[in-house]
């Protein structure tokens, strides 16, 4: 028999197993790592819901690790979220061009 303790997903208490709260906790700690923003860990752990429900386990059941691993395949690893078009590797903001912006008074509206 596994040892199982409670935890709370997006205010949803559920029963866990010890190896499935470690596996769960890594991957958490790794999107709040990634994400830098406390609501979009947030609106993941409501996702992560909603699919533990899609698996049948219902707020109160016992979450196994085959569970954190299917819901884990099917949202994505961290470093899956950002396309690489979104993520600027090696580049800082302050390497970007500098723009100068200039008045045309040839053309200028008057009031």
């Amino acid at each position: 028999m596994k040892e199982i303790t409670r935890i709370h997903l997006a205010k949803v208490a559920y029963d866990i197993e010890i190896d499935a709260k470690k596996d769960i906790q890594k991957y958490i700690a790794a999107l709040e790592r990634y994400a830098g923003d406390a609501e979009i860990v947030e609106d993941i752990e409501i996702r992560m819901t909603e699919l533990f429900a899609e698996r049948g386990v219902a707020a109160g059941g016992v979450i196994a690790k085959d569970d954190v691993a299917a819901v884990r395949a099917q949202l994505g690893e961290p470093s899956d979220f950002a396309s690489e078009g979104d993520i600027a590797v090696g580049h800082d903001i302050g390497d970007a061009p500098k723009r100068r912006l200039f008045r045309d008074t040839d053309n200028a509206m008057a009031e």
